[in-house]
């Protein structure tokens, strides 16, 4: 590709030119060597060729022919013209690096991993109830450490809502984005989850992991 400052200067040169047809045959010429991508397209160049344009479209003697021309010729610079927006888009990307082309490619080779619910309903039940409620039945007594005790407490931290899959992922979820907000667990908080725990494997129900944790988070709210 050379560049385009002869064919600039020709174009120039060729507005004191009252020849029409040869400044027309120089249009002809640098679009089909723009379009070629022979010469460097540049704004400087399709100010020149629209210049160039304007001076036989207003030429008293040109030709219904010859305006033809004219016409066809400034739809063919519109779409290479620089100054034009979508122009403009189309060079950015074609003037990509090839570090940048390289990351482009490798970034969409990556399949999109579209982050699923993990069905939190805060409105299911309240943590601070939860914890209120086995606070107020063990105080700071832990209770034992049966089945039948994991079962009980489960049902004091739910209060009228029944025991079954759904309330202890909403409890454990519940009391996941508690902690998540107060970055601190009570004593309560600790043997409810562990009686979930207890539940959940005893039941085969799987715990939901909370959107609202990062691993630092779980491994401490799970501790």
């Amino acid at each position: 590709m050379i560049g385009s400052s002869t064919f600039i200067q020709a174009l120039v040169s060729s507005l004191s030119n009252p020849d029409i047809e040869n400044r027309l045959t120089l249009l002809k010429k640098t679009i089909s060597a723009v379009e070629q991508q022979q010469i460097k397209n540049t704004a400087r160049l399709s100010r020149s060729l629209i210049k160039v344009l304007s001076s036989v479209k207003k030429d008293p003697a040109a030709t219904p022919d010859q305006l033809a021309l004219v016409a066809d010729f400034k739809a063919r610079i519109g779409l290479f013209d620089p100054r034009n927006e979508e122009n403009r888009s189309r060079e950015t990307e074609r003037r990509l690096t090839e570090r940048e082309q390289y990351l482009q490619e490798l970034e969409a080779r990556v399949p999109k991993v579209v982050k699923q619910t993990d069905g939190f309903d805060n409105s299911f039940v309240s943590a601070t109830d939860c914890i209120d409620r086995v606070r107020q039945k063990y105080g700071d007594t832990q209770p034992r450490w049966t089945e039948w005790d994991n079962d009980n407490l489960i049902r004091i931290a739910l209060g009228d809502i029944p025991l079954n899959a759904k309330a202890v992922q909403q409890l454990w979820l519940t009391l996941s984005y508690d902690f998540a907000e107060r970055q601190s667990l009570t004593t309560q908080t600790k043997w409810i989850t562990s009686a979930i725990c207890d539940y959940a494997r005893r039941c085969d129900i799987p715990i939901p992991t909370p959107n609202c944790f990062n691993i630092m988070q779980e491994l401490a709210f799970r501790a």
